[in-house]
């Protein structure tokens, strides 16, 4: 996967092959999970500029996701934060934005101190650049 910023979102594409499926022609649903919760650590890294882990993930499975359809687009965004702990709002849809899945991911995240010195998080610059 490879991600992008734009705006307060975080955005990837996914062209599933024929190995991710769970049934002929499906995808996995715990393929679908884990592109998801990725895309929130991405979020909490660029986002958040820290690190943490998820607490919580409940995933809808909205429709089965096709594999021989074509890129799928994962977009998430921060819905609410107090203190260290952070809410995501998580999406998996096509080109014709049919939404197949959504999340709601919740991570307890560390202070930017803490995940440098302790979990070498190596700051947001080190994911896209810098600023």
């Amino acid at each position: 996967m490879q991600f992008w910023q734009d705006g307060d979102e975080v955005i990837s594409r996914f062209d599933p092959e024929w190995y991710y499926e769970g049934w002929e022609g499906l995808m996995h649903g715990g393929i679908i999970a884990t592109m998801m919760d990725e895309l929130g650590a991405w979020l909490i890294f660029t986002v958040s500029n820290t690190t943490g882990v998820t607490t919580n993930l409940s995933v809808k499975y909205k429709k089965p996701v096709p594999t021989t359809e074509g890129p799928l687009e994962i977009r998430g965004r921060i819905s609410h934060q107090k203190r260290n702990i952070i809410q995501l709002k998580t999406e998996v849809r096509d080109h014709k934005n049919t939404i197949y899945a959504e999340a709601d991911i919740t991570y307890f995240t560390f202070s930017e101190k803490t995940a440098r010195e302790k979990y070498n998080f190596p700051g947001r610059e080190a994911f896209y650049g810098k600023d």
